[in-house]
């Protein structure tokens, strides 16, 4: 039997034995191109709302100038391109899935899988600040476009709907570089059906 690639690669994973037998359709290994590698990154509608609609990747990638660094290798980062972007947003996070794409260098070994995260230049956006991290599932955009989260009373478990300023993401998180106090109390779930004064409870987990 003669197995023919759509692509050239390494293969990753064999997902059966030799001499096994096999159905028509079954897969028998993962393979790889590691040549180039992808970040799917998820991105609050905020982030969105900015800039002409019908902007495309290309256009995108010129005026954000995404780069990749990998944990792994803190003191490098790499040039990325957007590669796609969803236009409906995840019924549940209310945020938009976005493609990044990067060539792997051949001095060090990048493998997929491993984590990453990816920074874009924002007009405007003051990159001397230093912020912290929360779910980007929290926030939310009001009518004119601006970033706010609901932050909750820890007396009174009611929410108040508190403007942030976000700076760069990372896989499921978006940092705050202002609006928001080590310590703050935030909703992260079902935050576009909350309301002010609304009271809340929190899950323990």
């Amino acid at each position: 039997t003669r197995l023919i690639a759509p692509f050239a690669g390494r293969v990753a994973r064999k997902l059966v034995r030799d001499f096994q037998n096999v159905n028509a359709k079954e897969p028998v290994l993962i393979l790889q191109d590691a040549s180039s590698l992808e970040i799917v990154v998820s991105v609050p509608e905020r982030d969105l709302t900015t800039g002409r609609p019908e902007r495309t990747p290309e256009e995108a990638s010129r005026i954000l100038a995404p780069a990749v660094s990998v944990t792994s290798i803190p003191d490098r980062s790499f040039p990325a391109t957007i590669k796609e972007f969803a236009t409906t947003a995840d019924p549940v996070t209310r945020t938009f899935q976005v493609t990044f794409a990067f060539a792997n260098p051949a001095d060090v070994n990048i493998l997929p899988g491993m984590t990453a995260k990816v920074t874009i230049n924002r007009p405007g956006a003051d990159r001397g600040e230093v912020g912290f991290s929360i779910p980007a599932a929290a926030t939310l955009a009001d009518e004119s476009g601006q970033a706010t989260v609901w932050v909750v009373d820890p007396d009174s478990m009611t929410v108040r709907r508190t403007e942030v300023e976000l700076g760069e993401m990372s896989g499921a998180e978006v940092e705050v570089r202002s609006g928001l106090s080590r310590g703050d109390l935030i909703a992260i779930s079902g935050v576009h059906q909350l309301r002010e004064g609304m009271p809340v409870r929190r899950l323990e987990p």
